[in-house]
């Protein structure tokens, strides 16, 4: 995997100045938050902007994610606008990586518990709209293959000889899915790695969602079964109290944006499949000794996500149960 991109204040000015109309740099402050790409807040003689670094995503990725938010900015969508180069385009080359300049949002990522605040209303509001936008138009957006995805990502689990924990475990959630009808699950335009930190909030408002990099046209229930499996730590979230949540949150969001039964059925499978696919990336980037194994502390995080498979095995039945009884 690629080392994040370390560019001093003098290197980012060089870039502002040479591809951008936005004044000379001020002040840079490195964003930690992320392992895909290196992300900078930069403060200009125009005002306040954030710079992204593509770590490991190719040009056509980059231009369907510029596509799409291009398209979320004229429905007047809370994101962060793309800003174009001297040369009218979105992007930058720098060195064998992409670069791209955003306008600042104002808000700091959302921290709390998603389904315990008013804010999850909001939440839903925006995904009802993003999952429903038109694609006729859309060239370069690429389609996921999430029976692909689930079928790779386990195999490449089950057949690591050092990973035998939770084997078995994972044989049944393979039978589980062979029961979804993945032609039959809902589509459309995915954020495809939403996450709390993904939202960005003032009080009780969401001021936007960002960080498309990863959108392509998929499984709805994908995309949010891997922002329920992402927004929170089930080592001190009790069960019973997170399928009650996620029940609130799934009615709510069919009220403008209808589930079918297939999807439902997936919601369990899916949501422990995608734990499951976390500690899978955490567990390589420990192997290949990458950096940010080091820099997010990957060991004790492994073990932290391994705790939280535990507790949804253990409770798979009885969460598969609730979620059947009450919403198909």
């Amino acid at each position: 995997m690629p080392l994040l991109t370390r560019l001093t204040k003098l290197q980012i000015d060089q870039i502002v100045h040479d591809h951008y109309n936005l004044g000379s740099v001020k002040a840079v402050y490195k964003i930690k938050n992320g392992w895909t790409n290196t992300l900078f807040k930069i403060t200009t003689t125009h005002g306040d902007f954030f710079l992204k670094v593509y770590e490991e995503t190719d040009r056509m990725q980059v231009i369907a994610e510029h596509e799409v938010v291009n398209f979320l900015v004229k429905l007047k969508f809370p994101t962060a606008n793309i800003i174009k180069t001297k040369n009218k385009e979105g992007l930058v080359d720098f060195e064998d990586k992409f670069i791209s300049v955003f306008t600042a949002l104002k808000g700091k990522p959302l921290t709390a518990n998603p389904f315990k605040t008013v804010v999850g209303y909001r939440v839903i509001s925006i995904l009802n709209v993003l999952h429903k936008i038109p694609t006729q138009d859309f060239i370069y957006l690429r389609k996921k293959n999430l029976a692909e995805t689930i079928e790779d990502n386990l195999s490449w689990y089950l057949n690591d000889h050092r990973m035998n924990h939770f084997r078995d475990d994972l044989l049944n959630l393979y039978e589980q899915f062979s029961d979804v009808s993945f032609f039959n699950l809902t589509k459309g335009v995915i954020h495809n790695d939403l996450g709390t930190d993904n939202f960005l909030v003032v009080g009780n408002n969401v001021t936007g969602l960002i960080d498309f990099d990863q959108v392509a046209y998929g499984n709805i229930v994908d995309d949010l079964t891997k922002f329920f499996a992402k927004s929170v730590n089930l080592n001190n979230y009790d069960v019973q109290d997170f399928v009650s949540d996620i029940i609130r949150f799934l009615t709510e969001y069919s009220k403008k944006s209808k589930l079918s039964k297939e999807d439902i059925n997936a919601v369990v499978p899916l949501l422990v499949f995608h734990k499951v696919l976390t500690l899978i990336k955490v567990k390589q980037n420990i192997r290949q000794e990458s950096i940010r194994a080091h820099i997010y502390n990957f060991e004790e995080y492994a073990s932290l996500i391994e705790k939280e498979l535990e507790i949804l095995f253990k409770h798979f039945i009885y969460m598969q149960a609730e979620f059947n009884h009450h919403l198909n």
